[in-house]
């Protein structure tokens, strides 16, 4: 991945405070009693290709071998099928560049922005377990802190 790309994702980045988001769907369709998968809560930058072949900027709140969690100031298509880019740490050290199909499982209105919920599609094993490598280390350092 090019430094410029990199600025690219990193630029859907901002100062905003998304701690306050409700990632949760309404209580009526909650899908936390089905979630099999640990996510981790996250602040990264993604790149979103449509089905138009254009591209926009979002923020990954949180993540899990299954998909992503992402604030964004429209609403999604349900079952709309959208690229993902972004990039995850390996070792600390290494940043590796993710390139991913998904489809829109959720949305919903939280704090004037919309929550979104991502179902990654078709992962290879590399990437499901850098993922996981991922979200198991935040795991562990965010019950370190409490």
């Amino acid at each position: 991945m090019t430094e410029e790309a990199e600025q690219e994702i990193d630029a859907a980045l901002d100062t905003d405070d998304v701690s306050d988001i409700d990632t949760d769907p309404p209580k009526e369709t909650s899908g936390r009693e089905r979630r099999i998968y640990k996510r981790a809560s996250v602040n990264r930058g993604v790149k979103i290709s449509l089905s138009d072949g254009s591209a926009v900027h979002a923020k990954i709140v949180n993540i899990s071998v299954a998909g992503i969690g992402i604030i964004y100031d429209m609403p999604a298509e349900m079952n709309a099928k959208l690229g993902l880019e972004f990039t995850l740490l390996r070792d600390d050290t290494e940043t590796v560049y993710v390139k991913l199909q998904s489809i829109v499982r959720h949305t919903h209105l939280a704090n004037n922005r919309y929550y979104i919920g991502l179902q990654f599609l078709n992962v290879p094993a590399e990437t499901e377990e850098l993922i996981n490598n991922f979200v198991n280390k935040l795991s562990v350092r965010n019950l370190s802190i409490i």
